[in-house]
């Protein structure tokens, strides 16, 4: 069997590209390589793509939620007590002494149970839920990640097989770019995971307007008022 003397050899190939190629070349073998070795090892290992049921979706919740409560103090530190209570976190509180906002991030599973716990505190006026699914997104970002780090893994090899200043010099300035780009995305991975786990509801508060007596109310409190101070007839309170 001549297979894997040949396997052997490209590979010794690749590795010992500083001594045969230009720096340019070997970046540009090095990615469709890297590239080429991904989708074989999925092609000899890929199972059957899973049914759209057995995927689980990964999805970015919004709520909003408007009330009107008697205290508003208590209302916003009842909310804010809450999140806590729940694994959540306050993002931003704000306000004045007629009306609250606050923004805060629940997990994902118990968002329904919170906003039932905060629509208890007052009058509901407003309820809205969202919902983004970022599956699909969240898998290609997964995979150019991999392919982004499997490169860089290649420049390394290069580096070190380095030959001359120069081809050291224009790999490093390759290697850095590859791996700025690489923090990018995984910090984008790191916003996405954080957008998933944690919904995002924006709560309003705003203080029950009291009744206001009308123009019957306070002509009769006015009779009321002259019987009792000019004849001064005790009336019931």
């Amino acid at each position: 069997m001549r297979v894997v003397p040949c396997l052997w050899a490209i590979g010794m190939g690749v590795v010992l590209l500083a001594c045969t190629s230009t720096p340019d070349a070997e970046f540009a073998r090095a990615g469709r390589e890297a590239s080429t070795a991904g989708a074989m090892a999925a092609s000899d290992t890929a199972a059957p793509p899973p049914s759209a049921a057995a995927v689980q979706r990964l999805l970015i919740r919004n709520a909003d939620l408007a009330l009107d409560v008697e205290d508003l103090d208590a209302a916003t530190a009842a909310v804010e007590a809450r999140v806590v209570a729940i694994g959540g976190l306050v993002r931003h509180s704000g306000g004045d002494d007629d009306r609250r906002s606050l923004q805060v991030g629940v997990p994902n599973d118990r968002l329904e149970a919170f906003l039932d716990h905060v629509a208890e505190l007052g009058e509901v006026t407003r309820r809205s839920l969202r919902s983004e699914d970022v599956t699909e997104q969240h898998a290609d970002l997964v995979a150019e990640i991999e392919n982004t780090r499997s490169f860089r893994d290649r420049l390394r090899q290069l580096l070190e097989r380095a030959k001359s200043v120069e081809e050291v010099l224009q790999v490093e300035r390759e290697l850095t770019r590859v791996q700025t780009q690489l923090d990018r995305l995984e910090a984008r991975k790191r916003r996405l995971d954080s957008d998933v786990a944690l919904a995002t509801v924006y709560v309003h508060l705003e203080r029950a307007e009291r009744a206001v007596p009308g123009p019957l109310a306070i002509a009769g409190y006015g009779v009321y008022w002259l019987v009792e101070k000019l004849w001064k007839i005790p009336l019931p309170r």
